[in-house]
C-alpha cells in the first residue's frame, strides 16, 4: 500500500472533503425546512374535497 506524503495533496483532499460535508448537512437542512413549511401550509390550507362528481 502506497503512503501519500505530499502535503499538499493532503491539504486539498482536506479541505474538499470539509466543504462537501458541510454542503451535504446544510443541503438536508433546507430539504427538512422545505417539508415543514410545506407541512404547515398543507394544514393551514386544511382538506377539501370535491364533492360534486
Amino acid at each position: 500500500m502506497l503512503v501519500v506524503r505530499t502535503t499538499t495533496f493532503l491539504l486539498f483532499n482536506c479541505i474538499s472533503m470539509d466543504t462537501l460535508l458541510r454542503i451535504s448537512l446544510n443541503t438536508g437542512d433546507w430539504l427538512n425546512a422545505a417539508v415543514a413549511v410545506e407541512r404547515l401550509f398543507s394544514v393551514w390550507k386544511g382538506i377539501s374535497f370535491n364533492s360534486e362528481k
